[in-house]
C-alpha cells in the first residue's frame, strides 16, 4: 500500500513520536510511506532510514496560510496515487476534508480537542475516525456527535526493541526522571517533584533527579533547580532539555515520574512508573490501576488531580523499599508489553487500511427523519436492524432534522438534512443514496417537499452515489408537471422499491420500466417483534390521531362509546409530537385520559400488542398493529390520500374513507373486531410475517445490487 501520514510538525512530543514510529513500522513492513510535515527534528533519521519526506509550511490561523499547505497537498495528491490519507492532526485534517474521492482519510486523536461552535463546524474526522485511548473516543463521540461505534480505539505502540530494560547499579543514589514538553499544560509534575526534593534529601534519600524536555516552562525549571542545588551545596537536580537519546537515558533510571508516551517507554526500559500529570494523578503504575491508566492512554484524565503530599507519600515507598521499587518495575513493564506493543499498534493500523482500502462501503438514506415522526423515526431504526443482520460492516450515514439526537440514539452519523455542506460531502463519499421510506414523493402537502426529495435523488447521481428509492409510498402526484418531474428523476434509478401495490401501479402509469419496480414492504416490518405475554389489567383500545385541526375526530366519541359498552379504556398514543399534539391535547382533555408518548420500536410495539384494538388516523400505526397481531381500523379523511386504504387491502384489516366515516359505522367495525380479537390474532400474525420476508427480501436485493461481492 502506498501511505500518506500528515501532521503539522515534526519536533518531540507525543504526537510526532507516534507518527514517527508508525511510519518507521509500516517503512519496515514493506509499505510505502510518505510523511508531509512542516520539518521538526525527527525528519532528518526519517530520511535517513529510506522514508520520504514532503515539506509544508507550519500552520497558521490565516486563509492564506491554508491555500498555501493545500496548494502543496493538491499537487502531491496529483502526481501520486495514494491508498490512505492519515491525518494526526485537526488542522491537516482539515485539508483532506477538501479533497474529495482520491483515498479513504483516516483520522487520529490524540487529544481533548475543544468544541466550540466554531472549532465543530471547521472539524473533520475522516471517513474512519480513530482515537488513541476509549475516554478520547467517548468524548470526540459526546462533542463532535459522531456514533462511538465508529470511533476505532487503537492504543499508541512502542518500539521495544529500542525501548528495553537495563541493567542498574545498584550502589549508587536512587535516579528519578521526569520527561515532558515543559509547558505550562504538562508540566507540574515536575514543579511538585521540586518542592518535595528538599524534603527527599532532609529524610537522608540518596536521589538523582532529571528533568528532561523543552517548552515554556524550561528557563523557570531552570533556576529552581539551581537554588534547590545552591541551597542544599548539592548537585542533585539536573535540567536537560531536550533529550535525543531518551533510550540511553532511561537505561540509566530507576524511578519515572510522568504520563502518556514517556511513561510507557520508562516502563519498557525497566523504570518503576509513577502516573502524575496536569490532567490527574494515579501514583504507582501497577495492576489494580492499569484499566483506569489505559483506558486515558495513561495520562490519568478523570483521576484526583496531583498533589505534593501524594507524590510524596507514593515515592517515598519506592525509596524506602528497594524490593518494592523492583517489583513495580517489573510489574509496569510486563503491563506495557502487554498494552503498547508497537507491533500490535501496527498490525491494527494494517487491518483498517486494508479495509479502507477494499472500498468505502458508506450508505446514505433520507427520508422525514428527526422531524418528530415516530413512524418516520422507526422506518430507519427497521432498516438499520435489517442492514446489521444483512450486512453489519457496512456503514450508514442518514439524512436528519435531529443530527445529533439521533446520531446518539441510533448509533450512526447523522447530518442535517436541509444542510448543503453537509450533504454535499456525504453524497460525496456514499456508494448509494437512498430515498427511505414514508409517503415522501407526494405534493398534497405541498410541491416543496416533492422537489426536496427528487433534488437529492438527482444530487445523488451526479456525486456518483446510485440513486434507489427504497419501501417507499408514492402519491398523491397532483398536477401534470409534477408527474413528469418524478418520471425523470425515477428513470435514472436501477431500483424503485415500493411498499404497495398502489405505489407501484402509479409509478407504472407514468411509463417507468417494470423491470425496475420491485414490490416489497415497509422497513419496520424489520423491528423486533416484542414475545407474547399475558395481558395484565384491564383491556384497552389505542387512538392515534392526526393533524391539528380544529374539528374533532369521530375516533374520540367513537373510543368513549365503547369505554361505555365494553368497558374497554380508551389510551391516546401520540405518533408525531409536532403535528398531531394540539389535536392528541383536546382528545385527552375531552376522554379525561392520559397521552402515552413512546420514542422508540420497543415501547411502541409493546403499547400496541397490549391494546385489543386500535383505532389510527397514522399508517404506521396500522402498519405496527398488524405486526404485532392487534386489530386495527384505519380512517382517512381525504378520498386522494391511497396510502392507508392501499395498505388496509394488502393486509386484510378495515379502513373508513371520506364519507364512510361515520360513528355508527366506526362502533360497528369496531365491536365486530372485538368480538373477534381472539381468532384475528394469529391471522394477522401471519400476514405480518408475509411482509416481514418481503422486506427482509427487498432489502437483500438492494444490498446485493450494491455490494454483489459480499452478500
Amino acid at each position: 500500500m502506498n501511505i500518506l501520514l500528515l501532521t503539522d510538525a515534526l519536533d518531540r512530543g507525543g504526537v510526532e513520536t507516534h507518527v514517527e514510529l508508525l511510519a518507521r513500522a509500516l517503512h519496515a513492513h514493506g509499505e510505502e510511506v510518505t510523511v508531509l510535515s512542516a520539518k521538526g527534528k525527527l525528519v532528518q533519521g526519517l530520511v535517513g532510514s529510506g522514508i520520504r519526506h514532503v515539506t509544508m509550511p507550519l500552520p497558521r490561523h490565516t486563509l492564506q496560510s491554508f491555500l498555501a499547505r493545500r496548494r502543496i497537498l493538491s499537487r502531491l495528491l496529483r502526481s501520486e496515487h495514494f491508498d490512505v490519507l492519515h491525518a494526526h492532526t485537526r488542522q491537516t485534517a482539515l485539508l483532506l476534508r477538501t479533497f474529495c474521492r482520491t483515498a479513504p482519510r483516516i483520522v487520529t486523536v490524540h487529544a481533548k480537542f475543544s468544541a466550540s461552535p466554531i472549532e465543530r463546524l471547521l472539524s473533520y474526522w475522516g471517513e474512519y475516525t480513530l482515537a488513541v485511548s476509549e475516554d478520547l473516543a467517548e468524548y470526540t463521540a459526546a462533542a463532535y456527535s459522531i456514533p462511538r461505534a465508529e470511533i476505532h480505539v487503537i492504543p499508541n505502540g512502542i518500539d521495544l526493541e529500542k525501548f528495553a530494560p537495563h541493567k542498574r547499579n545498584g550502589d549508587k543514589a536512587v535516579q528519578i526522571l521526569f520527561a515532558s514538553r515543559l509547558d505550562r499544560d504538562c508540566s507540574q509534575g515536575a514543579h511538585l517533584l521540586l518542592d518535595i526534593t528538599p524534603r527527599l534529601i532532609a529524610r537522608g534519600y540518596r536521589v538523582h533527579i532529571t528533568i528532561a524536555g523543552g517548552g515554556q516552562e524550561h528557563s523557570a525549571l531552570s533556576k529552581r533547580a539551581e537554588d534547590i542545588n545552591r541551597a542544599l551545596n548539592l548537585d542533585v537536580v539536573t535540567v536537560s532539555g531536550h533529550v535525543e537519546d531518551m533510550p540511553s537515558l532511561l537505561s540509566r533510571q530507576d524511578v519515572f515520574i510522568g504520563v502518556s508516551r514517556a511513561a510507557m517507554e520508562a516502563a519498557a526500559c525497566g523504570c518503576a512508573v509513577i502516573l502524575c500529570g496536569n490532567e490527574g494523578y494515579l501514583g504507582i503504575w501497577n495492576r489494580w490501576n492499569h484499566s483506569q491508566a489505559t483506558r486515558t492512554n495513561l495520562c490519568c484524565r478523570s483521576a484526583p488531580l496531583p498533589t505534593v503530599e501524594a507524590l510524596e507519600k507514593d515515592l517515598c515507598k519506592l525509596l524506602e523499599d528497594p524490593a518494592l521499587r523492583a517489583s513495580a518495575a517489573s510489574e509496569a513493564h510486563t503491563l506495557v508489553r502487554k498494552q503498547f506493543d508497537g507491533n500490535a499498534m501496527l498490525a491494527a493500523h494494517l487491518d483498517l487500511y486494508r479495509a479502507a482500502k477494499k472500498g468505502r462501503r458508506v450508505l446514505c438514506i433520507g427520508g422525514y427523519f428527526g422531524c418528530g415522526n415516530l413512524g418516520d423515526d422507526l422506518i430507519l431504526d427497521g432498516f438499520l436492524r435489517g442492514v446489521k443482520k444483512q450486512l453489519p460492516s457496512l456503514r450508514i450515514i442518514a439524512l436528519s432534522k435531529s443530527a445529533g439526537e439521533d446520531s446518539r440514539h441510533f448509533g450512526i452519523r447523522c447530518v442535517g438534512r436541509r444542510s448543503p455542506l453537509e450533504i454535499l460531502p456525504t453524497l460525496s463519499r456514499a456508494d448509494a443514496f437512498l430515498c427511505g421510506g414514508g409517503s415522501l414523493l407526494q405534493n398534497k402537502t405541498g410541491n416543496l417537499s416533492l422537489l426536496y426529495y427528487l433534488s437529492l435523488l438527482r444530487l445523488a447521481k451526479a456525486m456518483h452515489a446510485t440513486p434507489i428509492l427504497y419501501a417507499a409510498g408514492i402519491g398523491p402526484l397532483l398536477g401534470k408537471r409534477a408527474c413528469q418531474r418524478a418520471k425523470h428523476t425515477l428513470e435514472s434509478s436501477p431500483y424503485l422499491s415500493l411498499r404497495d401495490p398502489d405505489s407501484l401501479s402509479t409509478l407504472q402509469s407514468l411509463g417507468i420500466p417494470q423491470e425496475r419496480l420491485h414490490l416489497g414492504a415497509d422497513a419496520t416490518f424489520l423491528l423486533p417483534v416484542p414475545q407474547k405475554r399475558e395481558r395484565q389489567g384491564a383491556s384497552y383500545v389505542c387512538i392515534v390521531l392526526k393533524g391539528n385541526g380544529t374539528l374533532p375526530s369521530p375516533l374520540v366519541p367513537c373510543a368513549k362509546e365503547l369505554s361505555r359498552r365494553r368497558a374497554i379504556s380508551p389510551v391516546l398514543v401520540l405518533f408525531d409530537r409536532v403535528s398531531d399534539k394540539e389535536a392528541t391535547k383536546r382528545a385527552a382533555l375531552y376522554l379525561g385520559v392520559p397521552i402515552l408518548s413512546p420514542t422508540d420500536a420497543t415501547e411502541t410495539l409493546s403499547i400496541l400488542a397490549g391494546a385489543s384494538l386500535v383505532l389510527t388516523e397514522r399508517l404506521h400505526a396500522m402498519i405496527l398493529s398488524l405486526s404485532v397481531g392487534t386489530p386495527a381500523i384505519g380512517i382517512v379523511h381525504d378520498p386522494r390520500d391511497k396510502k392507508i386504504p392501499s395498505f388496509a387491502q394488502l393486509s386484510g384489516q378495515s379502513c373508513f374513507v371520506g364519507k364512510e366515516i361515520t360513528q355508527e359505522a366506526l362502533i360497528d367495525a369496531a365491536l365486530q373486531l372485538l368480538e373477534h380479537e381472539e381468532k384475528l390474532r394469529p391471522i394477522l400474525s401471519e400476514r405480518a410475517s408475509a411482509l416481514r420476508k418481503k422486506a427482509e427480501k427487498d432489502l437483500e436485493k438492494i444490498l446485493s445490487l450494491l455490494y454483489n461481492d459480499t452478500m
